[in-house]
């Protein structure tokens, strides 16, 4: 090894590692070997005693992933399989099998001539079959050829042979002070001082290794010795053959407590366990379980647990076996029922509170499923009224974090809610108040659950809190990868979706940047877990602001990192898949994804806080198809169950669904549903509310402006939400940018009027102008020169038009009111809204459609017409068509709507069109023929043969002097001579 590899940071086998240790592998490795000086090398011996799938797959990953700086030597009686023997057969693992490692005859006999000079020649060396040991063996024993040609040489027997050579030369005291020496894992003048008393062991391993039989020394200067492994098997045979099952016991024992007292913890409880010195065992586990846990080692605690009979496990082993099995929630949690038990039969309440604790934690942070946390939860909210033991301030910590957990996933009655209150405060308190005794991790911890808790009791005060009170330790380098990631997510859905969050200094700038950051750490730190619920809460974050252009990609991303042994991300993705489905129209699969979810949470018996967002998503599906009683019948099955937030936000969509109701049924209530939801809206936070469907909250957004409901947080919704106007692009929707042509050119920006003073850019505004009258306001590029720059050809128009957009975008403020794009000018729909589209979308619907009900609408129309586009003013010759059609709809509009009321014997309403109409365009031949007519219809000639003068005044000041023979005739019988 590397001098430098002495002392590494490397990653820590966590219980978030349990289901990928390839990929755990994969990230030791590349730190591990980062940190090797260039020419080390790796040696890997006996590798044959770990020969499982599991190890063969680490192995290979340690393979595939060294440097061309460092070398790997593995030592091993077989050749291991599985992805190690396919880097063999690919030629990747350069193979040294035993032909040539075994000494051949000729190399043997030099071997034992250094040994014996002058006398190898004599020696039948063949007996050895090459092995070195054999060989060292014959040449220190002339009697040894022939014993190792007596037996046949399998491994066992050879062991045997070498077993007895070796004892040949060790006296018959010496060979009891080894017989107990080998007890010990390692060996040094102070272990064997402590067995066997002073200068009793370490003369007879100083001679032994002086005659160089077996015994090596473990390092320059460490004062310690090595037995060959060959001799060590020998010596444990032989222990077992020689001594009493008394005496082996009481040896063993005495080693355990000489390894527990020099600090060798895993060998004492071996050499305990062996003994069946049960107390022993138990207390040295039960010691150091904790810290063994924070190493990562579950599996050697598992074993350990399995090795001692069911009447030795009392709740302190139970409990932290169960610990140890986090990873496998089921088998946790029996374990932990198995402490419980014991432990309420001792009266043991700390254990009691600390079992149901970790019981809780295991459960609610488990994506397989939540089976049994109900009986956890029950358990939590017994306890937590009564009185809590004497706890150190971790322990403290670690009884709020898991409390909080068991409130909130719990459905708890009033008493325990309270308490949860009680506990929340306690909590925060202790996270406000670091006193160093606190490791970080459980503090980022603590903070994520009081996080969690925010959201869902709404109280914004706790999270800054939690936030605050950790926001110095986030670059902490001690802090693991899994718990800031975990935070990551946690702060970022809570801070993106209910409550904002600034803070100079703070190292993550928005709730999203929180999120990617997490996400890159769990792509990087191999964490599917915190990368899975990373994507989940950033496609929510997305919708949230009405981004859905990478929604289907993220949940792609989703479903690839989904393991499906997991029903809550099963549950997980195919709710996004539902969203996904909903918006494209796609309710076969939307439905069929419903179904997947909803069998999910059963299967996972998910906590109603899990559960109740997947009844959301399946309601908004429901209500996308327009099937509104049924969706708010679903969510009315769950609302008693609920409590806090969540309760208020399943209560406002069922509000919601009873607004379509009325508005796609066409209820008379309607604007009373509308009315209850706003209210109701004002008093939640709006983040969440469907939230996979902006366009339809957009439709009752707009309606409550419509209607001058809650104008103000409709405003506030829509800006926060991002929401994009309705189809029918409502007058009063909040729009950046709105352009008025009708009765004359004006602008408002944010809905403040835009100063069109002498400075304004001239040309600039012709080129709004322009846009706001043109179909789908898009035009040429090339009209536009043609229009603006008559007297320019077309190399000077382009660079004029440009600068003019320029200015133009500069006087706006926002350079994405103006949309340049091959070889077209635009205005975005979603953002300016154009008066003239506006009217003429109203005249269209209103003169296409009959009966009498229409004639409110369209005299309305009639009456609040602006006045002709442009004007007052001449016109230039690009608007002229559109102004000639303006003038055809209204003219349009007024004659229907006089002949509507003349229809209905309503002359003098009639005449009122009639003469509104010609308040804006009085030379209409048109308009004073239905007046004339109607005149002489009601008897009245002398007010037809003035209206008659008034036409003749209006075509002679239009420069025409002949006027409508048809108009002449119907008043001629009236005129004078």
């Amino acid at each position: 090894m590397s001098p430098g590899a002495q002392e590494l940071s490397l990653p820590v086998f966590g219980t978030e590692y349990a289901e990928d240790a390839a990929a755990f592998a994969r990230l030791f490795f590349r730190a591990y070997l980062a940190q090797m000086a260039p020419d080390t090398i790796i040696v890997l011996d006996d590798i044959h005693h770990a020969d499982t799938p599991e190890f063969r797959e680490v192995l290979a990953v340690l393979l595939r992933e060294l440097p061309n700086t460092v070398r790997c030597i593995c030592i091993s009686r077989t050749l291991p399989g599985g992805g190690v023997a396919e880097l063999a057969l690919a030629g990747k693992l350069p193979v040294i099998g035993q032909t040539a490692l075994e000494f051949s005859e000729d190399e043997a006999r030099c071997l034992v001539g250094l040994r014996e000079p002058g006398h190898e020649k004599g020696i039948d060396v063949t007996a050895a079959r090459g092995w070195a040991v054999g060989l060292v063996m014959i040449a220190n024993q002339s009697s040894a050829p022939q014993l190792m040609s007596a037996m046949p040489l399998g491994q066992g027997n050879f062991q045997e042979v070498v077993g007895r050579l070796f004892l040949q030369n060790v006296p018959g005291d010496d060979q009891n002070t080894l017989l107990k020496l080998n007890l010990l894992p390692e060996i040094n003048s102070g272990l064997a001082d402590a067995l066997l008393g002073p200068r009793v062991g370490s003369p007879v391993l100083e001679r032994l290794f002086q005659m160089q039989l077996l015994v090596t020394r473990t390092g320059l200067g460490s004062g310690g010795f090595q037995f060959h492994d060959l001799l060590r098997d020998y010596l444990s045979r032989l222990f077992e053959a020689r001594l009493p099952p008394e005496e082996q016991a009481s040896l063993r024992e005495r080693a355990a407590r000489v390894l527990r007292d020099a600090g060798l913890v895993d060998a004492a409880v071996s050499m305990a366990l062996q003994a069946e010195a049960w107390p022993l065992a138990r207390e040295l586990v039960i010691e150091h379980a904790e810290a063994m846990l924070s190493q990562g080692r579950r599996a050697t605690l598992i074993e350990w647990g399995t090795r001692f009979p069911a009447e030795e496990l009392e709740g302190w082993l139970l409990h932290w076996i169960g610990a140890a099995h986090v990873p496998d929630d089921a088998a946790a949690e029996r374990w932990f029922s198995r402490a419980w038990e014991a432990f309420e039969k001792d009266g043991d309440l700390r254990g009691q509170w600390l079992t149901v604790i970790r019981a809780v934690l295991v459960k609610t942070s488990s994506w397989r499923t939540h089976g049994g946390l109900d009986g956890w939860t029950r358990r939590a909210a017994a306890i937590l009224r009564g009185r809590q033991p004497d706890l150190v301030p971790r322990e403290r910590m670690l009884v709020g974090v898991g409390m909080l957990r068991a409130v909130d996933y719990g459905e708890a009655d009033e008493e325990t809610a309270q308490a949860g209150v009680k506990m929340a405060d306690e909590l925060l308190q202790q996270l406000s108040n670091p006193t160093g005794e606190v490791p970080v991790d459980l503090r980022l911890l603590a903070s994520e659950a009081l996080v969690d808790h925010a959201v869902w009791s709404g109280r914004q005060d706790i999270f800054e809190q939690a936030v605050d009170s950790v926001a110095s330790e986030l670059n902490d380098p001690k802090v693991t990868p899994w718990v800031l990631g975990m935070w990551l997510v946690s702060f970022g859905a809570a801070s993106g979706r209910y409550f904002s969050f600034s803070r100079r200094g703070f190292p993550y700038a928005s709730a999203e940047d929180a999120l990617r950051k997490a996400i890159e750490m769990g792509e990087r730190e191999a964490l599917r877990s915190v990368e899975f619920s990373g994507l989940y809460h950033l496609q929510l974050l997305l919708k949230l602001r009405n981004d859905f252009a990478g929604f289907a990609d993220l949940v792609t991303r989703l479903s690839k990192i989904a393991d499906s042994r997991f029903t809550t991300q099963v549950a997980v993705v195919a709710d996004c898949r539902a969203a996904m489905h909903a918006r494209q129209g796609s309710f076969v699969e939307a439905y069929r994804d419903c179904d997947t979810f909803m069998t999910a949470i059963e299967e996972a018996n998910e906590p109603m806080v899990e559960r109740w967002p997947h009844y959301v998503t399946k309601f908004q599906v429901l209500l996308a198809d327009r099937r509104p009683a049924e969706a708010a019948s679903l969510l009315a099955d769950i609302v008693d169950r609920l409590d806090g937030g969540p309760r208020e936000r399943v209560k406002i969509c069922i509000l919601a669904a009873a607004g379509f109701e009325a508005k796609w049924r066409g209820g008379a209530g309607y604007e009373e549903k509308l009315t209850e939801f706003m209210t109701a809206l004002r008093t939640v936070n709006p983040s969440a509310i469907l939230l996979n469907l902006p366009d339809l909250l957009a439709e009752l957004l707009a309606d409550a402006l419509d209607r001058g409901i809650e104008v103000d947080l409709c405003h506030s919704v829509i800006q926060t939400r991002r929401l994009v106007p309705p189809m029918r692009r409502p007058a009063k929707w909040p729009w950046p940018l709105k352009i008025f042509v009708l009765g004359g050119f004006r602008i408002e920006l944010d809905g403040t009027q835009f100063d069109l003073g002498s400075k304004s850019p001239t040309r600039a505004l012709d080129i709004l102008r322009v846009l706001a009258l043109a179909r789908d306001q898009t035009c040429p590029l090339e009209s536009i020169h043609d229009w603006l720059w008559p007297d320019l050809d077309g190399d000077q128009a382009k660079p004029a038009c440009e600068q003019a957009i320029h200015r133009l975008r500069k006087a706006l403020g926002k350079g994405d009111f103006i949309v340049q794009r091959e070889g077209r000018i635009s205005l975005p729909p979603d953002k300016v809204w154009v008066d003239l589209s506006e009217w003429e979308a109203r005249l269209n619907r209103g003169l296409s459609r009959k009966g009498d009900t229409t004639a409110p609408e369209k005299e309305q129309l009639l009456a609040r017409f602006p006045g002709p586009p442009l004007s007052p003013g001449s016109l230039p010759s690009w608007a002229i068509p559109v102004a000639d059609k303006v003038r055809d709809g209204y003219i349009d509009l007024a004659i229907n709507v006089g002949r509507h009321w003349e229809n209905a014997g309503e002359g003098f309403r009639a005449r009122e069109a009639y003469l509104r109409a010609l308040e804006y365009y009085p030379d209409s031949e048109r308009v004073y023929q239905a007046l004339i007519r109607e005149r002489l219809s009601s008897s009245d000639p002398a007010a037809a043969v003035d209206d008659f003068s008034r036409y003749e005044r209006a075509v002679g000041a239009n420069g025409e002097y002949k006027s409508s023979h048809v108009i002449r005739t119907l008043v001629r019988p009236y005129l004078k001579s």
